[in-house]
């Protein structure tokens, strides 16, 4: 199933999704291991960052992440879902040519959200 995920047709980029989304895996065992053992905080920990690694994975995959965005980022997985969904999807610029004037003015309020919340961040 992961091999089908992989659209992109950049194999260096291809190779990097795949990786994150075998950590991803990883992460998803021992959170399994740890919770059979009643060890929750950890557990939840794994869990985090297995979402955050098959997030990426997919995105890399899907060619909505760069590696040199994954980079940037760091571990602000909401703003590359955000900047993915408004940007790489085009639904911004599609609710533009609709009208939607309520939903831009979301999208624009989302935007400013995230951009306050990441300043300074890396």
């Amino acid at each position: 199933m992961i091999s089908q995920s992989l659209l992109t047709q950049d194999v260096a980029t291809q190779r990097l999704g795949f990786d994150f989304l075998l950590e991803a895996e990883r992460d998803i065992a021992s959170c399994n291991a740890l919770y059979s053992k009643e060890l929750y905080p950890h557990a939840v920990c794994h869990l985090q960052q297995a979402v955050e690694k098959a997030t990426k994975g997919y995105m890399l995959g899907f060619n909505w992440l760069s590696a040199e965005e994954v980079k940037q980022i760091g571990h602000d997985t909401p703003k590359l879902i955000l900047d993915a969904l408004f940007e790489k999807t085009g639904i911004a610029f599609w609710l533009k040519q609709v009208g939607d004037e309520v939903s831009q003015i979301n999208i624009n309020n989302m935007r400013q959200v995230m951009k306050t919340r990441t300043n300074g961040r890396k």
